[in-house]
């Protein structure tokens, strides 16, 4: 096992067969972006839109955090589901709408 830091990091890796055993610890944010990118990549397959406000839903994330996901997920610009509207904040966080999309599609 490779020393980082010193021994401190021992705890932080243990055997467990042929595998290591690796205690990770998220922040919240980190959490959240971790569940945000599984509902995701769920729906990757099908081709199909998924809506932020299902995927923040379905993964028991708070709903504040959504810009902050997306960003955090490497999102810059996105089409958005619905009839067009302002959409304030979303350029703090380095997101762009491109352009809405039927809200039909989005169901």
């Amino acid at each position: 096992m490779r020393k980082v830091n010193g021994e401190r990091h021992r705890q932080y890796v243990k055997p467990l067969g042929t595998l290591l055993l690796v205690n990770l610890t998220l922040s919240k944010r980190g959490d959240y972006v971790i569940r945000a990118a599984l509902a995701l990549a769920r729906a990757y397959p099908s081709g199909g839109y998924r809506k932020i406000r299902e995927v923040v839903a379905e993964m028991d994330v708070p709903s504040t955090f959504a810009s902050q996901i997306l960003a955090d997920l490497g999102v810059r610009r996105l089409r958005v589901l619905g009839t067009p509207r302002k959409l304030v904040g979303l350029a703090g966080f380095g997101l762009e709408v491109t352009g809405y999309e039927d809200a039909a599609q989005g169901s």
